[in-house]
């Protein structure tokens, strides 16, 4: 809505720009948008972000889960894992970049809870890390003790 004439009519146009004193161009949008850490993309938005997505985990045997993700841009994939948020191990880095991405961590204790993270990396180097997750693999519940009882 532009400002009025004497008249009392409308001015059509775009909006004035009261620090400029006329309508921003595109390009003084974008280099202000690139100043605070935003970036053009096509007229003027936000800068793309590597996101994570619908991580889950799925037993394959008592030792072994297969970890699964998406990420919004294709990107490389490694997961961090162990008993404690210290983590301590990871899976090899999968350099291929892929949306969709899915790791298999191998040689876990049965019955035992795990805490893990995933990392995928897109091809401009923006490195996306998952919060903290458990999960417990599947097993054999510990037998209770057994007792035995003689009779004499």
């Amino acid at each position: 809505m532009g400002d009025q004439h004497a008249g009392g009519r409308a001015r059509v146009g775009a909006p004035r720009s009261r620090v400029l004193g006329r309508a921003p161009s595109i390009r003084l949008v974008a280099v202000l948008l690139a100043a605070v850490g935003l970036a053009a993309s096509g007229v003027a938005g936000a800068q793309n972000i590597l996101k994570l997505s619908a991580i889950r985990v799925r037993p394959i045997r008592s030792t072994s889960v297969v970890v699964s993700w998406r990420t919004n841009e294709r990107a490389t994939s490694q997961v961090e894992y162990g008993r404690t948020r210290a983590y301590g191990a990871k899976t090899r880095l999968d350099n291929n970049y892929l949306t969709w991405r899915s790791e298999t961590i191998r040689g876990l204790a049965a019955a035992t809870s795990y805490h893990f993270r995933v990392r995928s990396r897109d091809r401009a180097g923006r490195l996306a890390i998952s919060g903290d997750v458990t999960f417990r693999t599947v097993g054999p519940a510990t037998p209770p003790p057994t007792t035995t009882t003689t009779t004499t």
